[in-house]
C-alpha cells in the first residue's frame, strides 16, 4: 500500500523527470521562434562585403581620341565594369570596333587610386572629371615597328595615346 510519503515521492520524481524535458522543449521552442523571426524580418544580403569601386557599372562612350584625333566609331558604345573581388573584376564592351584598344571582354585590377591594369598588360589611368564623367587614358605601342604597312599609319593601326570619356548609363 502506498503511503502519503510514497505518493509525494513519486509525484516529485515524476515532476523532476519531466521538468528537464519541458525545459528542453521550451528552450528549443524559443530558439526556433527566435530564428524564424530573425530570418523573416530580414532579407538575406547577398551583396559583396567589399566597398564598390566608383567606376563599377555601365558607361557610354561620349568621346574617343587617338593622339588627339576624334574616333567616331567608338561613340555611343557601352562599357561595363563588373567588380568581382575587392580590387578586381571583369569588363565588357561587346560592340568594340577594335579588340586591340578595348577587347569585347577582359579583366581589370586596381593598382592604386588612379591606375588599373587591364588584361594583365595595359596600364590604364582612370579618373572622374567635375561633371561625373569617367575618363581613361592609355598608350598602345606600335606592333608594326618595321613600318611595312603600305599606308602608314595603317588603317587598323591602334598605336598612340588613347583618351576615352564615358558618361554614366542613364538610370531608368
Amino acid at each position: 500500500m502506498m503511503t502519503r510519503k510514497d505518493n509525494l515521492d513519486s509525484t516529485y520524481a515524476m515532476t523532476e523527470n519531466q521538468y528537464p524535458a519541458k525545459l528542453s522543449f521550451e528552450a528549443v521552442l524559443y530558439l526556433a521562434v527566435g530564428c524564424l523571426s530573425l530570418s523573416c524580418s530580414k532579407e538575406i544580403d547577398t551583396r559583396p562585403t567589399f566597398v564598390q569601386v566608383p567606376f563599377s557599372g555601365t558607361w557610354i562612350v561620349s568621346e574617343a581620341r587617338e593622339d588627339g584625333v576624334l574616333q567616331n566609331e567608338w561613340l555611343g558604345l557601352e562599357l561595363t565594369f563588373e567588380q568581382l573581388k575587392k580590387d578586381s573584376g571583369a569588363y565588357y564592351m561587346p560592340a568594340t570596333p577594335s579588340d586591340s584598344v578595348w577587347a569585347k571582354s577582359g579583366g581589370w585590377q586596381v593598382t592604386d587610386s588612379i591606375h588599373l591594369v587591364r588584361d594583365n598588360y595595359a596600364n590604364l589611368y582612370i579618373f572622374f572629371n567635375r561633371e561625373g564623367k569617367l575618363l581613361t587614358t592609355f598608350t598602345i605601342e606600335s606592333a608594326d615597328t618595321t613600318r611595312t604597312c603600305p599606308d602608314y599609319p595603317c588603317v587598323l593601326d591602334t598605336t598612340g595615346t588613347w583618351l576615352f570619356t564615358f558618361d554614366p548609363l542613364p538610370k531608368n
